[in-house]
């Protein structure tokens, strides 16, 4: 999976996009063709992300590897539900960090974590992965199973099955929080990032935000394979 970087001091004049290759930091720097260097901040949660690399992994004709990276993103969506309720509900950083150590190298004590702060901060019993997707995952993760096409997308429209009705209820009653997160996760890559000017900040479009969640997995997976074939086609008429 590529990202695609647009260099903001000829935005206006030149479109031309730059392939850049996924970073854990979320922070890209960017030298575009006219000399002009560019530090970028990924605004997506990880989440978001791990679900883009699951999508790209269907269309690449990696199964399996579809479904651990599913797996990861709704891990890492638990995280960041975790997050904004605590947030909404005045826990500060430091709280939340401390706790987070308890629970953090074990996915079912944050699952349990997850379930029972949604439960206190949205009156509401969360949804969950249907029992036939659990025994998938644990035999593709745990056991070596070769997961077949279908397999994966049903995995994953399971996992968004669980995510965008969370979103949406988080939206909805912690807003605030959820804008409060996002500019936690920023600061984190501009503190990460000190030997860099302050970068300017970038959306991708993905399926698990507000941008795109109104696509259905299949075809979220066919917009990717269009942009690819676009950039593609301009690499190799423009190189």
């Amino acid at each position: 999976m590529k990202l695609y970087l647009t260099c903001m001091e000829c935005f206006s004049g030149d479109h031309w996009s730059y392939p850049a290759e996924l970073q854990d930091s979320g922070l890209y720097t960017l030298e575009c063709r006219h000399g002009h260097k560019t530090n970028i901040s990924l605004q997506n949660h990880r989440y978001e992300v791990l679900f883009e690399l699951g999508l790209n992994a269907i269309l690449d004709g990696y199964y399996r590897e579809a479904i651990s990276s599913f797996t990861s993103s709704l891990e890492r969506f638990y995280e960041h539900a975790i997050n904004v309720i605590c947030i909404g509900h005045d826990i500060s950083v430091e709280q939340r960090d401390e706790v987070w150590k308890m629970v953090s190298a074990q996915s079912e004590r944050q699952y349990g974590a997850f379930s029972y702060l949604y439960l206190f901060g949205c009156k509401d019993i969360p949804p969950k992965l249907p029992r036939s997707k659990i025994e998938l995952r644990n035999n593709v993760v745990h056991k070596g199973k070769i997961a077949t096409k279908a397999q994966a997308i049903a995995y994953g429209e399971a996992v968004m099955g669980v995510v965008l009705p969370v979103l949406a209820r988080l939206e909805q009653q912690y807003s605030d929080a959820i804008q409060t997160l996002v500019w936690e996760h920023l600061a984190n890559i501009r503190e990460a990032s000190d030997k860099v000017s302050r970068p300017v900040t970038m959306n991708v479009g993905s399926i698990l935000s507000n941008m795109e969640n109104s696509l259905t997995l299949e075809e979220k997976i066919g917009s990717i394979q269009k942009t690819r074939k676009h950039y593609q086609w301009v690499e190799s008429n423009f190189a």
